[in-house]
């Protein structure tokens, strides 16, 4: 998750926790996200913002999907069974509130851009923003839907020489996913037998972790979105959940684009036929 939207998700972790605390009469308590911390008091009756303060002692520690809420005092069972119950609910609300808006920010990107290569580009750029990743690639289905093709590979050195080849559907870890419509997280990639080997050979690139998912367009698959070499840690299923998202988003958008692309020839060819006939009917003439 990039820099901006960890904030928000803590703005909305911290705003949604602030009250309960007060209501439970929590005197201090500290939440760690990553290598943050924001510090809660009863005055002001909010987190703010301090790396400074050691973990408080003698209260529970409670661990959540993005971080560790860590409170002074114990509390009652009563309390610290509502505190448990509204620490997940808060961490969904948050976690869904970061999730829209990345899908807001990649159907606002994708949604007027017509132009296939300029759209993959921007595909690309924000996949790997969401991500946090090396490289990212893009591969569509040919028209007898047994290879897949790349489109767009971004982020390692020797990406162009892939755009000549293809790879069988059903062969490595995008031709599985293409093949069953079914993601796939890979935490080691060397050492996994899926993995199509004679990529990173060709590319002279060592891929370590892959997230892939399917492109759909009105319920088929027309092509994969892979995420290669999460720079920290691994791929978990909330970044498999991300990913989805917009992939969704780009299924629409890349049809859109390949309609307008085909549009676009048949306007051409149109247009040259017609400047033949006028010219043959000119010579005609004269």
């Amino acid at each position: 998750m990039p820099d901006d939207e960890k904030d928000r998700y803590a703005d909305s972790l911290t705003e949604g926790l602030a009250p309960v605390l007060g209501l439970l009469k929590v005197r201090r308590a500290q939440l760690h996200i990553g290598a943050r911390t924001w510090a809660y008091a009863v005055a002001p009756g909010r987190f703010i913002p301090d790396d400074s303060l050691h973990a408080p002692t003698g209260g529970p520690a409670l661990v959540f999907r993005g971080g560790t809420l860590s409170l002074a005092e114990p509390l009652d069972e009563v309390s610290r069974q509502m505190l448990e119950l509204c620490l997940r609910a808060v961490e969904e609300a948050a976690h869904n509130r970061a999730l829209l808006e990345i899908v807001f920010q990649t159907e606002l990107a994708l949604s007027s851009n017509l132009n296939l290569k300029s759209l993959l580009v921007e595909l690309m750029a924000l996949t790997q923003q969401a991500l946090q990743t090396e490289v990212g690639s893009v591969m569509l289905l040919d028209d007898t839907k047994t290879r897949l093709y790349w489109e767009l590979l971004a982020g390692g050195d020797e990406a162009g020489v892939l755009q000549q080849r293809s790879l069988p559907v059903g062969e490595g870890i995008a031709g599985r996913v293409a093949q069953s419509g079914e993601p796939i997280i890979v935490t080691d990639a060397q050492q996994d037998p899926r993995l199509a080997r004679w990529v990173d050979e060709t590319t002279q690139f060592r891929t370590r972790s892959i997230l892939c998912v399917p492109i759909r367009f009105k319920g088929e698959v027309i092509g994969v979105l892979q995420a290669l070499n999460k720079m920290e840690g691994t791929f978990t299923e909330d970044d498999r959940e991300l990913l989805e998202l917009i992939a969704a988003e780009a299924g629409v958008a890349i049809e859109n684009a390949l309609l307008y692309g085909t549009l676009e020839e048949r306007v051409r060819q149109r247009t040259k036929e017609l400047t033949d006939a006028n010219q043959q009917v000119s010579q005609a003439l004269i």
